[in-house]
């Protein structure tokens, strides 16, 4: 077999037989890998589609997992993964992407509705900051102090 027949049989070949690239020819190519994603537990992910469920009345189907770190002047301001899924029969939004993150010493859950100017997890993860950089204090009927919602139908914590 000569080298130019060996060259015509392996493209004639599936491109599952080719070898996967490793990272540094990603980088002689221009191309960035993409930074590994933990894998959320079933539990956590059922967690997160009740909190949509309570938040905003529907139900959800999980689409991806999508790391995001948020950088306000040269500084984290918030790093994880958030999860994104589908809404089922919700008249504004298509998608909703919801995480949990620490507040002091509770886990706090978060839920935003991909309703512009929302439309990525990055932006999801922006609006949340900065609405809770806003957030009131509200007084309920009960004569307890409690942090009004992220707004109706946007963006909700729990």
């Amino acid at each position: 077999m000569t080298q130019s027949s060996a060259s015509r049989a392996l493209l004639d070949e599936p491109f599952w037989f080719w070898p996967k690239p490793k990272r540094e020819h990603l980088a002689t190519l221009g191309i960035r890998a993409l930074q590994p994603c933990r894998k959320m537990p079933p539990k956590e992910i059922t967690e997160l589609k009740d909190a949509i469920r309570a938040t905003h009345g529907r139900e959800s189907l999980h689409v991806e997992s999508i790391p995001v770190k948020e950088v306000f002047e040269d500084q984290t301001a918030w790093e994880g993964t958030v999860e994104v899924f589908d809404l089922v029969g919700h008249p504004e939004a298509k998608r909703a992407y919801a995480w949990r993150h620490r507040d002091g010493d509770e886990n706090k859950t978060v839920v935003v509705l991909q309703i512009p100017p929302v439309d990525s997890p990055q932006s999801a993860v922006k609006v949340a900051i900065a609405k809770q950089s806003t957030r009131q204090i509200s007084i309920d009927r009960n004569g307890a102090a409690r942090p009004t919602s992220f707004g109706p139908n946007h963006c909700g914590s729990i």
